[in-house]
């Protein structure tokens, strides 16, 4: 499927070790994980997870990181082939956060992320660019949160069920700008505890909006990520 999120990779400074951590998170071993680059790091670039959200193909690739930096995107790095086969490449967005842009034979079902938050300065912008760019059902009155305002958005107007949303932090100038992807646990107290216990940060599991219990989390190289419990989980 396009206009969507479809490839999650982790970048980070131990690549083996952070393997390891989430394939026991998991219970599988489907992440893609790489090493940082270095001109990532001596950019400062911080452990992440990177996420793609896929076109139908090269030329529309081009067409779309074009559009995303005349409305300000900066594109970091060539495009490259993944393993699958297709093409990707990484921007950072107009308020500053790091998205992918790969071609739908680029996807890869590798882990469950049911979640999306873009944590921007700019709400406005950021609602606009996405919008337009990925056709995004994009919710038109931010509602509030104990986080500040947000957006929900869907995929488009036909699946208009939301699947993240688009948080202001402009009042919280300890956030930077990025997306936070959560993934999907049958048990959401033993992925914390366990997060806590291998060397990451987990905050005390809290009801979401949805319904959903979740978690934020640092992994133990510093890469954030969320935990949401499995509607079979705890």
């Amino acid at each position: 499927m396009t206009n969507r999120f479809c490839r999650y990779e982790l970048r980070t400074t131990s690549a083996d070790a952070a393997g390891k951590f989430y394939a026991t998170l998991f219970g599988h071993e489907r992440a893609i994980v790489w090493p940082l680059h270095e001109q990532a790091r001596a950019r400062g670039a911080m452990p992440h997870w990177l996420g793609s959200i896929a076109v139908e193909d090269l030329q529309r690739l081009e067409r779309t990181s074009d559009e995303f930096v005349k409305r300000g995107a900066t594109v970091l790095g060539p495009a490259r082939v993944t393993r699958e086969g297709g093409t990707a490449m990484v921007l950072k967005d107009p308020g500053g956060a790091i998205v992918g842009i790969a071609t739908a034979s680029a996807c890869a079902a590798n882990v469950d992320v049911v979640w999306h938050v873009l944590n921007t300065n700019n709400l406005t912008e950021a609602a606009a660019n996405y919008r337009t760019l990925f056709g995004w059902n994009i919710a038109r009155t931010p509602q509030e949160s104990p986080y500040g305002h947000f957006h929900e958005f869907g995929w488009n107007d036909a699946q208009p069920n939301s699947v993240g949303a688009m948080l202001g932090i402009g009042d919280r100038p300890q956030v930077h700008p990025h997306w936070l992807f959560f993934f999907t646990v049958e048990a959401l107290d033993t992925a914390v505890a366990f997060t806590r216990q291998a060397g990451g940060t987990a905050t005390d599991p809290t009801t979401a909006p949805t319904g959903h219990r979740i978690s934020i989390c640092e992994d133990p190289q510093g890469a954030a990520f969320g935990l949401i419990a499995d509607v079979r989980g705890k």
